[in-house]
């Protein structure tokens, strides 16, 4: 997105130079980006070069021309109670986003033609929003271990599935799991198909653990499955460890693996992972206690599923102590 000869992109090292880069996004996050009919799209910050104090507020929506060098400000995204907009989904002209509201959080939604209509609230709780997944005429929302159904079209939420957790859209359903379980256990890894129109669930995929401490999460992108498995002992357990290690699987719809290699992160670090397009999955990885450092790896699946690192930083560089700034 930066064509800039001179330009040092990620490697530049001056806080106050790196916002001049035309990749750069001001505090938008890997999750707050989507490219849309031939645009990116990101929720970014309002800040100018002499307004380092607003870099991580994420309080507009910008449309970008994929080399980097058209933008434009859509409209202003409402940021309330010191609260966060997150993540980005655009679907069938409108943009929806997660938001803190009153205590609890909300899904909103707003038209990317009419930057001057009112943002619509389409449903909020009294606790979080674990993930929301638009699909033809309906979003798809985790809200509170239950799954909801937005349907567009009627402009009203259903509930679909109570004690259930979303996990994707596979051949037209639902992939979801089970967590009806003790709070001081890990969940299940047995994973099931909810059938969108009938609410009826069938048997998939069972993931075997290795012991009953093995705490499992699966994803997909309509053709595999990706499984991430890392002990609960080690995390949370009997068995602490200060690195724990993730062991990332790729499965056929049989549950069978087709690649496996563990993937050691520190204690600290945060993964988001993006099961992608039909060549690369992608992995955000954050420490954000310790080092700093964010690093993004795509995953190349015709290529052995090899992890290639695309982007290190620190991310004090991109959120800078603003108080050593003047």
């Amino acid at each position: 997105m930066c064509n800039r000869p001179e330009c040092k992109h990620q490697y530049e090292t001056n806080s106050q130079e790196i916002w001049k880069c035309d990749g750069y996004l001001g505090g938008a996050t890997f999750c707050n980006v989507q490219v849309y009919e031939d645009a990116v799209y990101a929720l970014t910050s309002g800040s100018t070069e002499n307004d380092v104090l607003d870099l991580g507020t994420g309080d507009k929506l910008t449309k970008i021309s994929l080399d980097g060098t058209k933008r434009e400000d859509i409209r202003p995204v409402s940021i309330t109670y010191g609260g966060s907009a997150q993540p980005l989904r655009i679907h069938r002209g409108y943009a929806y986003y997660i938001e803190i509201s009153k205590g609890g959080q909300a899904l909103y939604r707003f038209p990317l033609d009419d930057p001057q209509t009112k943002v619509e609230m389409v449903y909020s709780v009294d606790g979080s929003i674990g993930k929301f997944i638009p699909y033809g005429n309906h979003v798809y929302i985790q809200a509170e271990g239950d799954i909801l159904d937005y349907s567009i079209t009627e402009n009203q939420v259903y509930l679909l599935k109570e004690k259930y957790s979303l996990g994707g859209i596979y051949k037209d359903q639902l992939l979801v799991r089970s967590n009806d379980h003790p709070i001081e256990e890990p969940p299940t890894g047995e994973y099931e198909l909810l059938d969108r129109n009938t609410k009826e669930l069938s048997p998939f995929i069972s993931l075997n653990t290795k012991d009953s401490s093995d705490v499992v999460y699966l994803d997909t992108d309509s053709k595999q499955f990706f499984e991430w498995r890392i002990s609960f002992a080690d995390v949370f357990g009997e068995n602490y460890v200060e690195a724990p290690t993730y062991q990332f699987s790729v499965l056929d719809e049989q549950g069978t693996i087709q690649f496996s290699s563990p993937v050691s992160l520190l204690r600290n670090n945060v993964i988001v992972f993006a099961p992608g397009d039909e060549r690369f999955a992608f992995v955000e990885s954050v420490d954000y206690y310790e080092t700093g450092n964010v690093m993004l790896d795509l995953i190349d699946k015709e290529n052995g599923f090899a992890r290639i690192n695309v982007f290190t930083c620190n991310d004090k560089l991109l959120n800078p102590d603003v108080s050593s700034l003047e």
